[in-house]
């Protein structure tokens, strides 16, 4: 599978860090009684598994937000190009 250049890739990295998903989390939390962590992975979900956009662009930068920490911080690193994750982070990443 092709990848991105590293420079675009790094450019992912700025656009999913700049979104600030920790922030977006407990503001949204304070109307629910939910872990930020995992109203995160909530968001991403559905894209990852669907491909399908959530109706409130904030919604899809939290999910572009929490897919970035998970392929590069969280764990997800030895995921390959081809996973759905990958390819749910490039989705979003096109279309933000």
């Amino acid at each position: 599978m092709e990848t991105f250049p590293s420079h675009v890739v790094e450019l992912q990295t700025l656009c999913a860090l700049r979104f600030n998903g920790y922030d977006y989390a407990d503001d949204t939390m304070s109307k629910r009684n939910e872990h930020s962590k995992d109203m995160l992975s909530d968001l991403a979900r559905k894209i990852v598994e669907t491909l399908t956009l959530h109706e409130k662009d904030q919604n899809n930068h939290a999910a572009f937000f929490w897919l970035q920490r998970l392929l590069h911080k969280w764990g997800g690193e030895y995921l390959t190009k081809a996973s759905r994750e990958h390819i749910a982070y490039d989705f979003l990443f096109l279309h933000l």
